[in-house]
């Protein structure tokens, strides 16, 4: 009965959460935002040895927007390997902004010290792997002229990676866009920073990006609510390369979870005040925790189940080995193995290209639901008592996560 309980709770928390997330995405996604006019934008990309891909971000951001109302720099943030020979030589065709860091000093500190070299209106800070799309930056547009307060906007990720790794990414970030994009009607408490857009009056403002912030883009939407600038989330996705190699993965989510533990802390009066944003975040972190321990609990229960199975496996079904309990457990447990991954196919057919191929790919939810998701949940608890330890130990001119 315990176990009934649990799995119908469950299933109402996510249920319900889905619904509002969903609600809320839809009302903001289908509002009418008319692009009045093109600003003047500085793009702003900082690059630490990834010669591999830093030609196809920059010469995507001449492609994509209008090249009189742009600027663009880019800070070689000492880069050991050939990254300084190929912006050189694409110098020599856009003419942009070279910054050469004599010591690696990483994104914020880099960004922050460019800042005040701009002339933009908006400020467009796009990681070295990002390849921007012209739906994504039409909306960012539209939203700044048409939200006199807004702050910040930042896009999403979808990973043109054919790795299993990256396909479970690719449903992750939208899990991620559609919950931070909920929160566009009032403001969101997060931003995405490998494509973050920033209102240079508004960066200025809240004293740019924190230093000793393990991510510096969620620490800057905390700090734009707290000066009472909104923060909004697009739905059009930016395309990155995302890592599938799961060292890489097990770096870059430690990061998050631990930046999002020590915002938690630092602006815990901000996330007070935003009690629609505290309540879907809570609810989907406890959805996500309990979804994991009803799948390792249904497999502690099938396990059980099976350890009786001395004969053939008819013999399941005697009386002698179950009796209605265990009948109930075995084939809800069977059940809900089946049914419970659909909660989140809405993650998966988010952004999905319509075509009838690609519909398979929903089965892809078994994968995520039952695989990545419990690594994700267990390497976050590990991640938010790191995020924790920083927020008593990092002082005010400490790097708050070394690397690029």
């Amino acid at each position: 009965m315990n176990y009934l309980i649990l799995s119908l709770s469950l299933g109402v928390l996510l249920i319900g959460n889905q619904l509002v997330i969903l609600l809320f995405s839809f009302i903001d996604y289908n509002k009418k935002r008319p692009i009045k006019y093109f600003p003047f934008i500085s793009f702003i990309v900082s690059v630490y040895n990834n010669e591999e891909n830093i030609k196809q971000t920059l010469e995507n951001i001449y492609q994509t927007y209008d090249n009189s109302k742009m600027e663009l720099f880019v800070i070689n943030d000492c880069s050991s390997d050939n990254t300084l020979r190929v912006l050189t030589e694409l110098n020599k065709k856009y003419n942009f902004k070279i910054i050469n860091n004599s010591k690696n000093k990483g994104k914020a500190v880099s960004i922050n010290e460019v800042t005040p070299m701009t002339r933009g209106e908006i400020l467009m800070i796009i990681d070295s792997d990002i390849i921007l799309s012209k739906s994504a930056l039409n909306d960012i547009v539209s939203r700044f002229n048409n939200c006199s307060n807004l702050g910040a906007v930042s896009c999403g990720f979808n990973c043109y990676d054919k790795f299993f790794l990256s396909k479970m990414q690719t449903i992750e970030y939208n899990m991620v866009i559609l919950t931070l994009g909920a929160f566009n009607l009032f403001s969101s408490t997060g931003l995405l920073g490998g494509c973050l857009a920033v209102k240079k009056e508004a960066f200025l403002k809240v004293g740019m990006f924190t230093k000793n912030a393990i991510t510096e883009d969620t620490d800057l939407a905390c700090k734009l609510n707290k000066f009472k600038f909104k923060v909004e989330q697009s739905f059009y996705p930016v395309y990155t390369k995302s890592p599938h190699q799961w060292g890489r993965w097990y770096k870059q989510k430690i990061r998050w979870g631990s930046g999002f533990a020590q915002c938690l802390l630092r602006y815990t009066l901000v996330y007070l005040k935003n009690p629609i944003f505290l309540f879907l975040i809570l609810s989907s972190l406890l959805g996500v925790v309990l979804s994991v321990f009803l799948v390792y609990n249904n497999l502690l229960i099938l396990k059980e189940i099976f350890a009786h199975i001395t004969y053939p496996i008819i013999p399941i079904f005697s009386e002698s080995l179950f009796g209605i309990k265990e009948y109930t457990m075995f084939f809800g447990t069977i059940i809900g193995f089946l049914v419970f991954p659909w909660l989140y196919v809405q993650y998966v057919l988010f952004n999905m290209k319509n075509s009838f191929n690609n519909y398979f790919k929903v089965f892809l939810v078994y994968y995520f639901v039952l695989i990545y998701l419990p690594l994700y949940v267990i390497v976050h608890l590990i991640a938010f008592s790191i995020g924790i330890y920083k927020f008593f130990i990092l002082k005010e001119d400490d790097v708050g996560w070394s690397g690029n």
